[in-house]
This record gives C-alpha cells, structure tokens and sequence, in this order.
C-alpha cells in the first residue's frame, strides 16, 4: 500500500509538470503561481515520502514487536500506525484541494485575458473612429469657410439662373458637412453670446439694462463637428450706456430689423 501511494503521488506531480509544459505562454504572474504550487506540491510529496519511509520502518519494528508477548507494546505501535494512516490521508486530501485551487487560478486568470483583450479591442476600434475624423477636420474647415464667406455672393446675384446653380453647389456642401457630422446654428437675438460658437464683431449701445451683452444681431452660422468649431459665427452684442434712451434703443433696433428683412 505504501509504494501504490508513493506511486499515485508521483503521477499527479507528472500530471502538474505536464499542466506547466502545457501552460508556458500564460502571463508572469501565473509562472508565479505555479512556481509557487510546484514548491507546495514537492514539499508535501518530500513529507509524505518521509511519512511513508517512517511507516516502512514502524512496520519492521512492528514485526520485532509482534516477536515479544508484550500487549502495551503492541496496541501503541498500532496507535501509531493510525495516526500516520490520518496524516496521509489528510496529505491526499490537502494535495487534491491543491489541484483544484490551481485549476480554479487558471480559469481566472483566463476569463481576466479574454476581457482584458476584448477591452483594448474595443479602445482600439475607438480610436481609429476618432482618427480618421480627426484627418479630416482641415478639409471640413476649409469648406466650412467657403460655405460661409460666400453667401454674400450667393445674395447679390441677380441672374435668377446663375443664382439657382450657385444654390446647388450651397446646397452641396451642407450635404458634404453634414455627411460628415457637422451641425449649423445661430444665436437667438437678445440671447446670450456663446463665446465658444461666436465671436464679436460688433458692439450696439442700449440704454435697456436687460440687453446688455446680449446678441443684437446674427451675421453668420456657426459650424462645428465637436470638439472642433470649424467656423464661428460673428455676431453684434448690445452695451449698456445710460447716456442713450430706450426709446432711440428701440428706434435703432426697429429699423435693423427692416434693413434685415
């Protein structure tokens, strides 16, 4: 029984030598761990050899023993001879919970590769995404502009026929923008300036204290592909000055008004 054990013992450290073998491209910390187990293991296989070598010698001073007629003697080396079948019994037990802790290591550690994986997969693919819009935000700029700058000359065009073809080209780089994720907007007038669309072109004295560093009046769109503003919108902001009525305000703003329309 002894040497089947010792055999038994010896096979499951060949089976944990084979799981390192099969195992070598997994990350430095899981070499560690089974650095770490394969110690464990040899040194419970180091104690039960020992163990098992004790109960070869207990088994010759047994016969020695059953050579006296002495009962005490005999009924303490059986004493002994259970509690060695205890302690081999408990390294069996103790070696199996082993293999399934590293097991159970292995499988964890697995699962975290898989996400961690999966993870930067997904960061990747992000930041490709970002890239290849990124490349593109001088080009949307420079129509951006075109678009913009030119509307005046779209206005002054009194050829009805040269007007509708200009329109379509207008009309093709919106399309070209908004393709591409830019979005269009204006200031409402009386509204607050939005520094990070707009810039101020002119300043409009008030004598309305509500009106002040509010927009009186919208030049352009803003366009923008966040985070970029590929062109802002120029606006004129009223100033507060008390040295001018509210009527002549309300004259003045009357009669923008019309010029617009």
């Amino acid at each position: 029984m002894p040497l089947e054990e010792k055999a038994r013992i010896m096979m499951q450290r060949s089976k944990l030598m084979q799981q390192e073998e099969t195992t070598a491209e997994v990350t430095t910390n899981e070499n560690r761990i089974l650095t770490a187990t394969d110690e464990i293991a040899e040194k419970k296989i180091d104690e039960e050899t020992e163990e098992i070598q004790q109960s070869q010698q207990s088994e010759s001073t047994e016969e020695k023993m059953q050579q006296s007629e002495d009962p005490k003697e005999v009924d303490n080396y059986e004493a002994v001879l259970m509690q060695l079948a205890e302690k081999i019994d408990d390294s069996v037990l103790a070696q199996k919970d082993l293999e399934l802790k590293i097991i159970q290591t292995f499988k964890e550690n697995a699962n975290f590769q898989i996400q961690v994986r999966q993870n930067m997969q997904k960061e990747l693919e992000l930041a490709k995404k970002k890239l290849s819009g990124d490349i593109f935000i001088p080009l949307l700029k420079e129509i951006a502009t075109l678009y913009v700058e030119w509307q005046d000359v779209l206005n002054d065009l009194d050829d009805s026929v040269a007007k509708k073809k200009v329109l379509g080209i207008f009309e093709t780089l919106q399309e070209m923008l908004e393709e591409y994720g830019c979005a269009f907007g204006t200031s409402d007038i009386n509204s607050k300036r939005k520094p990070k669309y707009s810039k101020l072109k002119n300043k409009v004295s008030t004598g309305c204290k509500e009106k002040h560093e509010t927009v009186a009046k919208s030049h352009n769109p803003w366009i923008v592909k966040e985070p970029f503003v590929l062109y802002s919108e120029f606006v004129d902001v009223y100033v507060y000055d008390a040295s001018v009525s509210e009527e002549t305000s309300n004259k003045t703003e009357n009669n923008d008004t019309l010029e617009e329309d």
